[in-house]
C-alpha cells in the first residue's frame, strides 16, 4: 500500500510538471531539476510506465543525451504505440541521431493524430491546439530530412503542411 501512494505521490507531481509545461507552449521542456529523479523512481516501481518513460526520454533528450533519450522513448513507444507525443519525440531523437526510421516515425505520428482529431470530435479547443500542434511540428521535422537528403519536392511539401498546420494555432 505504501509503494502505490508513492507512485500516485510522484505520477501526481510529474504531471503537475508536464501541464505547467504544456500550458507554455515551450518546445524545450523546463522541467525542475528533481523531475529526473522522480521520473526513475517511478520507472522502478512500473518499468514500462508508458507516460513515464515518455517524459524521462523528452526530458533527457532536450538536455543532449539523444542515445539514452532514444532508448527510453524506444520503451515508451513500445508500452503505448499509439502515444503521438512518444511517437514524434522518438521521430525527433532518431533524427538528431542521423537514423533512417526518423522519417517513419514522424509519419506514424502523424497519422496517430490525424485519427484521433477525426474520431473526437467535440473535443476542447486547447486539445485541438495541441494536436495541430503535433502535426505542425511533424511535418517541419519531414521537411529538414527531405532538406538534408535533398528531396526538395518533398521539402516543400512538408513545409507547406507545416506551414498550414501553423496558421490553425
Amino acid at each position: 500500500r505504501g509503494t502505490a501512494c508513492l507512485v500516485a505521490v510522484l505520477v501526481l507531481l510529474t504531471a503537475q510538471g508536464v501541464i505547467c509545461c504544456q500550458r507554455t507552449r515551450e518546445l524545450v521542456p523546463r522541467w525542475t531539476k528533481g523531475s529526473e529523479h522522480l521520473w526513475r523512481e517511478i520507472l522502478k516501481v512500473d518499468p514500462v510506465e508508458p507516460s513515464t518513460l515518455r517524459d524521462l526520454g523528452t526530458h533527457v533528450g532536450a538536455r543532449g543525451r539523444q542515445k539514452e533519450a532514444a532508448k527510453l522513448l524506444k520503451r515508451a513507444v513500445e508500452a503505448n504505440p499509439t502515444d503521438p507525443g512518444a511517437v514524434m519525440n522518438f521521430g525527433t531523437v532518431q533524427s538528431q541521431l542521423g537514423k533512417s526510421d526518423a522519417k517513419q516515425l514522424f509519419h506514424t505520428a502523424i497519422q496517430i493524430v490525424k485519427d484521433a482529431l477525426e474520431s473526437r470530435g467535440g473535443m476542447s479547443r486547447n486539445w485541438e491546439l495541441q494536436q495541430y500542434q503535433r502535426l505542425q511540428r511533424c511535418y517541419a521535422n519531414l521537411a529538414g530530412i527531405a532538406i538534408n537528403a535533398g528531396e526538395v519536392d518533398a521539402a516543400e511539401r512538408h513545409a507547406k503542411e507545416a506551414l498550414h498546420y501553423a496558421d490553425q494555432l
